[in-house]
Order: C-alpha cells, then structure tokens, then sequence
C-alpha cells in the first residue's frame, strides 16, 4: 500500500486546557527522521513549563502556561517543518538545475565543518537555532 505524505502544522498547539504534541501538533516528512525528536521536545517543554507553573501556583491548564508552551515549541516545529519539506523537494527533483543546486549545497555541507555541525545539532535540538 502506498499513502500520501502530507505536512500537517499547528501553529497554536492548545486549546481548551488541551495541549498537543508530537504528530497530533505537526506531522513533517520523515525524510530525517526528525518527528520523533520534534515529539520529545515538545514532551520536554511541556513538562518544563508545567513545573514551572506549579512552582508558581499558576493553573498547569491555563492559557498562559499552554500559550507559553506553543510560543516556546514554534520556532523549533516550524523550521523543522520548512527543512525536511525543501529537502524533500530538493531531493525527489529530476530538474537539471536543482540537481546542480544540490550537489553544490551537498558540497557546501560536506567541505564546511561549522555548517555540518549546525546542521547536526539543530536536528538533535541543541543548536543555537532552537
């Protein structure tokens, strides 16, 4: 069996003391493997902001905790969503052009330590980009 892959992305992960995470938030193309990582950041932060608002006495399903928590995760979720989308472009092209685009990015890559270990830590989630 064969099923379409589609991007699905929340921009707003809450509502009515509801928060979501992992693929009920964003569902990416699994070009990089990277959903699962996505989930268990979110899970982290999550867990983070809660125990901050209990340390505070703040209501752990109020809308200003689970807002925080949606702002928190955007960045990290969006971008992700935004790679693993254009590399998937990227790669499943037989234009001639972006075929020379990408083997020049893909050397680019390879020859540049700095550029290979951003790319590895934001895909880790411990990159200055999250």
């Amino acid at each position: 069996m064969c099923f379409p892959l589609h991007l699905v992305f929340t921009k707003h992960l809450y509502k009515n003391r509801v928060a979501l995470i992992g693929d009920a938030a964003h569902s990416i193309h699994p070009i990089a493997g990277q959903g699962l990582n996505l989930g268990i950041r979110d899970i982290d932060k999550l867990v983070s902001n809660i125990k901050s608002a209990k340390q505070y006495g703040i209501d752990i399903g109020s809308n200003y905790v689970l807002k925080n928590f949606s702002y928190d995760r955007y960045f990290d979720n969006f971008s992700m969503a935004l790679f693993t989308t254009c590399i998937n472009g990227i790669f499943s092209t037989k234009n001639c052009i972006t075929k020379s685009i990408r083997f020049a990015g893909l050397s680019l890559v390879q020859s540049s330590k700095t550029i290979k270990n951003m790319m590895i830590k934001h895909a880790m989630g411990i990159g200055k980009l999250n």
